[in-house]
């Protein structure tokens, strides 16, 4: 859900119309593995009520800190976890760029015997003779 959807929700719910916009967002980024909802409490319970907050983390929300952060009638908090974060930052090319890359695969069916058969020869078994066993 995008800030500026926050906005309308929040104002929607106030009576405001849907025409009024969260001007103002507090962000908060954690480096976790799991978060959960006293984390997005504790966001929440910092802000305003003319606010909205945006909690990143490196890892992942479990679903009672979903729900804390979607909950109607507070105020609105929008959860990115790590994967969606790297997708994000991906898709707009921030600190990442796009390369392309050349993929071969083995044909596995033209490397069968009869295929092999057809190759050149090498020097000693042209001449009739046996390569020599290294010690």
């Amino acid at each position: 859900m995008m800030l500026d959807e926050l906005g309308r929700r929040q104002a929607a719910e106030c009576g405001m119309g849907s025409e009024v916009v969260i001007l103002e967002t507090a962000i908060q980024i954690k480096r976790a593995k799991v978060v959960g909802r006293p984390v997005v409490q504790a966001l929440r319970g910092s802000l305003t009520a003319h606010q909205a907050g945006l909690l990143i983390m490196s890892g992942r929300f479990v679903d009672n800190a979903v729900e804390e952060a979607a909950a109607l009638g507070k105020i609105p908090i929008v959860p990115i976890d790590g994967r969606r974060f790297a997708e994000l930052l991906l898709e707009n090319q921030i600190g990442a760029r796009k390369n392309s890359v050349t993929l071969y695969a083995l044909a596995l069916g033209d490397l069968a015997l009869d295929a092999l058969q057809g190759a050149p020869k090498t020097r000693a078994s042209k001449a009739g003779r046996r390569p020599r066993s290294r010690p």
